[in-house]
């Protein structure tokens, strides 16, 4: 595996969220944040896992709220071309502070926002 290769398969696990999540967090630490181009890419059903994952009371608001902290902004990774709104929803889920808290509703609302089914959200 390269070093790209490696890179790579640790960003999609900290995408996916694999809990514990300090041992990918260790590991991203060795590749430094800077990145030339994205090596790994969110899609709009990666954060409609995460979502899932919070209505199932698998994962709290503070966990979603790490998760997007910690993906946002990394270089490394990028956005499901021509969705670059992917990135708004990001920044929602990562600042409650701004944004207002992660809530089933919230979670639901966004999830809508994923896949255009809801209008005038």
């Amino acid at each position: 595996m390269t070093m790209a290769e490696n890179r790579a398969a640790v960003l999609q696990a900290l995408i996916a969220y694999r809990l514990p999540v300090e041992p990918t967090i260790e590991k991203l630490a060795s590749f430094g944040w800077d990145a030339i181009e994205p090596v790994a890419f969110i899609f709009s059903g990666d954060i409609d896992r995460i979502l899932t994952r919070y209505l199932a009371q698998e994962l709290t608001g503070d966990q979603v709220t790490n998760w997007a902290d910690l993906v946002e902004c990394r270089e490394d990774i990028g956005y499901q071309p021509g969705q670059e709104h992917l990135a708004d929803i990001i920044f929602e889920l990562a600042n409650p502070n701004l944004r207002g808290p992660i809530t089933p509703e919230v979670a639901k609302r966004i999830q809508a926002r994923l896949f255009g089914t809801s209008k005038g959200v």
